[in-house]
């Protein structure tokens, strides 16, 4: 964590999976001995390219390995440069870091400077200008079917996979991290090393649930202050879903919440910073600028700041980590985070 942790902006407190389209690995992806495919009926493996991944639209045939990968999707140039593979574009949907990824992957770059587009849109025309072989585009509003298609004429454009609905009508930024670090190791033919990034995460996580027995049940409220609001999140958003492998449980008044009024999709509830009472649990955790935040006497006047299970995070390397939630990213945030929260409860 720096000494000085840097300004965190609004745009990170919110990000979650949004995008839309407006008007990739120089060291390429290379194949998995153990290709899922068979050539002819005897079980042998089969080439690894042409290779077709099956998504939410179909599917997309990538011809050949690809050299030059676009990583439009939220965290899609995490998962990428822990396979192996450093892309030519990135998007940087968090706004903070000039290399366009977090300090988790920056020296998985070599040294690279891809092209970095922000914004809340994807400017085609500018992915295109740097002629990728492939586009993966996962976690985020768009690609719809028709903004896929405009991303496919360009190169083989691999978004979400398809899954079951399964909550509240499914979006595309339900899609877990496990889901999207296996479509984007399938559409670079890495399904072995995609197999063991998600099962070395998922083992970071149980040994965290393991070690920390005071996390199970207790209850956690997360949110974020932007304005004149904080905005409470329920289990769709990255942030929480974490906190809930962990063991903590997230409080029941925001998550069985749901205001009509807020469009969809709906993945926090807003509650008014004169009153945060909903915010109390067994552990508060509330990102934004801690200088104003720990001179707020709302929010300090919940019981669970009165008894230091308030924890204020305004690092916004930290905050990013969580916000984007990829294999590599939880990694970084829980070994951050964790004993701050341990301590906080005592542990």
């Amino acid at each position: 964590m720096p000494a000085t942790p840097r300004t965190i902006s609004r745009r990170l407190l919110l990000t979650g999976g949004f995008g839309v389209l407006a008007g990739a690995a120089v060291g390429g992806c290379g194949a998995d001995e153990h290709h899922p495919s068979v050539a002819g009926g005897d079980g042998t493996p089969g080439p690894p390219f042409p290779n077709p991944v099956e998504h939410r639209y179909g599917a997309t045939v990538i011809p050949a390995r690809p050299e030059r990968v676009a990583a439009l999707g939220r965290g899609d140039a995490d998962v990428l440069l822990a396979l192996g593979v450093r892309p030519v574009v990135v998007h940087d949907w968090v706004g903070v870091w000039p290399p366009g990824v977090g300090p988790w992957s920056r020296p998985a770059l070599g040294g690279l400077s891809p092209t970095v587009l922000t914004g809340a849109g994807i400017d085609v025309a500018a992915v295109a200008a740097v002629t990728p072989d492939l586009v993966t585009a996962t976690r985020m509003v768009a690609p719809d079917r028709a903004a896929w298609a405009r991303l496919n004429e360009v190169a083989p454009a691999v978004p979400d996979p398809a899954v079951p609905v399964t909550w509240r009508g499914r979006a595309p930024y339900d899609t877990t991290w496990q889901e999207q670090t296996t479509i984007i190791a399938a559409a670079c033919a890495r399904w072995d090393d995609g197999r063991r990034l998600v099962a070395g995460t998922e083992a970071a996580i149980a040994a965290v649930r393991r070690d920390n027995p005071g996390f199970a049940g207790r209850t956690v409220s997360v949110a974020v202050a932007a304005g004149d609001r904080y905005h409470a999140y329920i289990r769709r958003d990255d942030r929480v879903r974490l906190l809930e492998m962990i063991g903590f449980r997230n409080a029941g008044r925001i998550e069985h919440t749901a205001p009509d009024t807020y469009p969809d999709p709906k993945f926090h509830t807003v509650l008014s910073r004169t009153d945060p009472s909903w915010l109390d649990a067994d552990l508060t955790v509330v990102f934004g600028d801690g200088t104003g935040l720990r001179a707020d006497r709302a929010l300090n006047g919940l019981p669970s700041a009165r008894s230091g299970r308030l924890l204020i995070v305004d690092d916004a390397d930290l905050a990013g980590a969580f916000a984007i939630g990829t294999a590599v990213s939880i990694r970084y945030a829980l070994d951050r985070f964790v004993p701050m929260a341990a301590k906080a409860l005592g542990g």
